[in-house]
């Protein structure tokens, strides 16, 4: 509301007061000042959904043609999209995982921790430094205690998915992992993200997904 009024290229101070239950307590109830510079200002304009538009710009990826084909497909996709997300979480929350063994746990923390490391790196900081400044939390230890809850969800989410598989005799070949990429990011060629990921850590993503795909075409929408 304090930019009303203001032009590109002018400078002046934003009063604010954080709020009491602000999630860092040491500025929460607090007044701040923020100096600011308005840079520009600009405005989207949404292109009318026409069926010369649909033919331009999403024929060649979508494959529709007019307006009421590209209303059509986002509603099936959408509907999709809803089921999958459903029964995904439909048979987590109804399943039960009796033990969960401790290298799977190990190997979900390790991910855990490769994705703030990640992070540190491009902040060109120490994990460490990375997880008290931008996190919140004061070591790895502290990270790995605060998040044991989500780490074990994950891993019993793993083995529902992988019982449900070897039931189902689903097993991804790696054709299978070239048409999740096509699927997912329009390119088959997955080998960027098995340098980076592992190609097991890939496959794991494909199998869920085609788990996901047989619990989805076997389902009754009523």
């Amino acid at each position: 509301e304090q930019l009303i009024g203001h032009k590109p290229g002018e400078t002046f101070d934003v009063n604010v007061t954080f709020p009491a239950d602000y999630s860092e307590t040491t500025l929460a109830g607090k007044d701040a000042v923020f100096v600011t510079t308005i840079n520009n200002i600009s405005e989207k304009v949404y292109p009318e959904v026409t069926d010369a538009f649909v033919a331009e710009n999403l024929t060649a990826v979508y494959k529709w043609t007019t307006a009421a084909e590209m209303r059509a497909g986002v509603r099936t996709d959408l509907d999709h999209t809803a089921v999958q997300n459903y029964l995904y979480t439909y048979v987590l929350n109804n399943s039960t995982v009796t033990t969960v063994p401790g290298s799977l746990l190990e190997y979900q923390i390790q991910v855990m921790i490769a994705y703030y490391q990640n992070y540190a790196n491009q902040y060109q900081v120490t994990l460490e430094e990375f997880l008290a400044t931008y996190v919140g939390y004061n070591s790895i230890t502290e990270l790995i205690s605060a998040n044991n809850a989500n780490n074990t969800a994950n891993a019993e989410s793993s083995l529902i998915i992988q019982a449900i598989a070897e039931e189902q005799g689903i097993t991804p070949s790696l054709d299978d992992v070239a048409a999740y990429f096509d699927k997912e990011f329009g390119n088959p060629d997955y080998s960027e993200y098995a340098a980076s990921h592992g190609l097991p850590y890939i496959t794991q993503i494909t199998l869920t997904q085609m788990v996901i795909d047989y619990l989805t075409d076997h389902a009754v929408v009523k």
